[in-house]
């Protein structure tokens, strides 16, 4: 009770702590399964490429031995067959140069198919989705507590609703292992009581424009950006080695530039980038009105409840369709 304040009630003060604690033992453990899952998806591209590369090198490495052996006393198969010895340690003979790079190939094709496998299954992506979910339905509950909005205005009940709703939504997680954060940092940032609504626009409107929204925006466009540039790189170097490649010699690079340009469009693709961007975008324009639309309203106890659930219903639409969206993708189907 150390930051319980003047005015403030212990009972509602234990309650949204417990409440606001769940939330952010199902935020961490959200974060944590997103942060797998992207990992998972960064292998595949990782391991894919490798395999497409190792290949390049196999068929390289297998027409620079079928040359040497007709040009045997070239400088070029001088170097080559020097280059190869100290590959190989001058333990192996340079003729085995092709099938290790075959082997490397095989086996980083093989990992990128176990983490694409591990990807595609069900489990993590429900378990990522659902605690996300809960995460931000006890957040929004925490603030309609706090700001006293029906149906928390009615002092003799409202603990009791808070704790029925956590309770409740802490049973349709219980299934999922769930990650709990130390106690000092489950009161970080914990709304007090009796907020007013200067102090939620601060502490839940401004906060969820300025450090989510907007700052997640700015980070898609950047990778987005990043990812149009590399495609363009890429493209450019495919289209220049095709143009040179009459004889057919450059045919494997300009497949393996494919394949990087196919790689960073599905990443950005699985990632959702451009749909987030969109809806974080439309979310936060949504609050930006609302809340102006306050400072120019009458200040009534009806406006003031209208307010706070608007925003929060606002809030509460975007996760919503960012859940639906993903239940919508090909790589990710939620039962229910």
């Amino acid at each position: 009770m150390e930051n319980l304040k003047a005015g403030e009630k212990p009972q509602e003060y234990s309650v949204l702590t417990f409440t606001w604690g769940k939330y952010k033992d199902f935020a961490f453990t959200s974060r944590e399964k997103k942060r797998h899952i992207t990992w998972l998806r960064i292998y595949v591209i990782v391991f894919g490429l490798a395999g497409a590369v190792f290949g390049l090198l196999c068929q390289l490495a297998g027409h620079s031995i079928d040359c040497c052996q007709v040009h045997q006393f070239s400088y070029a198969c001088y170097t080559l067959r020097w280059l190869y010895s100290g590959i190989c340690f001058g333990f192996i003979s340079a003729n085995c140069i092709p099938k290790i790079f075959g082997v490397l190939s095989a086996f980083s094709i093989g990992l990128s198919m176990y983490f694409s496998m591990e990807v595609l299954k069900n489990d993590e992506a429900q378990s990522w989705i659902r605690t996300r979910s809960a995460a931000e339905f006890l957040k929004s509950e925490s603030y309609k507590f706090a700001t006293g909005i029906p149906p928390y205005n009615i002092d003799e009940d409202k603990t009791e609703i808070l704790m029925d709703k956590t309770e409740k939504m802490i049973h349709t997680v219980e299934d999922i292992p769930c990650k709990i954060l130390p106690e000092d940092k489950k009161s970080d940032k914990i709304p007090t009581p009796n907020l007013t609504v200067d102090q939620y626009i601060d502490v839940r409107v401004n906060d969820q424009i300025n450090d989510y929204y907007q700052k997640n925006v700015n980070d898609y466009i950047r990778k987005i950006n990043s990812a149009k540039n590399w495609s363009a790189i890429v493209s450019i170097f495919g289209i220049f080695l095709g143009a040179l490649g009459f004889t057919g010699w450059t045919a494997g690079w300009v497949a393996l530039s494919t394949t990087i340009t196919a790689s960073i469009s599905g990443y950005i693709y699985a990632n959702r980038f451009q749909y987030l961007i969109i809806s974080y975008q439309s979310t936060s324009n949504r609050l930006e009105v609302l809340k102006n639309k306050w400072y120019a309203c009458e200040k009534t106890d009806k406006q003031r409840y209208q307010f706070i659930m608007d925003c929060e219903e606002a809030i509460s639409i975007e996760n919503g369709s960012w859940m639906a969206e993903l239940k919508n993708s090909p790589k990710v189907k939620i039962n229910g």
